[in-house]
This record gives structure tokens, sequence and C-alpha cells, in this order.
């Protein structure tokens, strides 16, 4: 189970200044999913803030999250390799080689043994991030809308 919770609404009451109030508790949340969790909720709160779609904001929590995110970033920066000639291109084999490394040292000695690794993808994970969400979105965008402006249709027949 991904976990367990509670929500319910209470009456107004003397220590509420006479509003109702709403409760929502988590017991237990499992381990493994609070990450996409956290994402999720980020998520809905930026797109509330930001007056955008809640629902069409979801699936982005879902698909970038810490299982997705390492291929994500992994076949960005490959595709910048592409446009960059002589890049040297860092294998996933070495990729997981360098994990464990990190893990068996200190913190601060393996953040600044990343920070080295990092300075060396960083130009390729950009350009080839770019042109993914740039792709990406222009295919997301077309069909968004493709499918608004059959909706849109609709009613105007179905009302009009």
């Amino acid at each position: 189970a991904v976990g367990t919770g509670a929500a319910r609404l209470s009456a107004a009451e003397t220590a509420t200044d006479g509003r109702a109030y709403g409760e929502i508790k988590r017991m237990y949340v499992d381990p493994a999913y609070r990450g996409a969790r956290l994402g999720a909720l980020v998520g809905v709160v930026l797109t509330r803030l930001l007056r955008g779609n809640i629902v069409a904001s979801l699936p982005w929590s879902w698909i970038s999250n810490p299982v997705t995110s390492p291929l994500i970033f992994y076949g960005c920066y490959r595709v910048g390799i592409l446009l960059i000639p002589g890049q040297e291109v860092l294998s996933w084999v070495q990729m997981e080689a360098m994990v464990t490394k990190f893990q068996a040292m200190g913190f601060r000695e393996a953040l600044a043994e990343a920070a080295g690794v990092f300075a060396g993808a960083a130009l390729p994970l950009g350009l080839g991030s770019l042109l993914v969400g740039a792709i990406v979105g222009g295919i997301g965008y077309a069909g968004a809308w493709g499918v608004v402006t059959t909706i849109q249709q609709r009613r105007a027949r179905s009302t009009g």
C-alpha cells in the first residue's frame, strides 16, 4: 500500500469562532512513495498559485519522479553529447560506479567529487534538455491545441 490517511469536515465550534473547518491527517506513507507524493503536492500548490489546470499538472509529477528522473536526465545528457563533437561520454555503468563510490565517501568529499563530474556533464545535459524539452513541449502543445479546439467546436455546435 502507498499509505493511509483520513480527512474530515468538522462543524463550527466556539474554538474556531463559529467557522467550520477541515482536517487532513496522514497516518502512514510508504517511504518509497514519499518523494512522488511530495512532488505532486508541490505541483498542485504551484499550479494553484499560478492559476493553472491542476488536472493537467499531475501527470508531470508522475512522469518525473525519483525512479524515472535519472533515466530522463541520462537520456537528455546523451542527446546533448550528440550535439557536441568530441565530448567524452559517461556510460550508464560508469555513472553507477560513481554513485557507489560517492556512497562510500563522506558527505563533503562526495559533494566535491560530484561537483567536478557535474561540471563536465552540465553543457551536454543542458543542451540535450533544451532540445528534448522543445520537441516534447511542441508535441504536447500541438496535442493540447487539437484537443481544446475540438472541445470548443463541439461546445459551439451544441449551444448554437
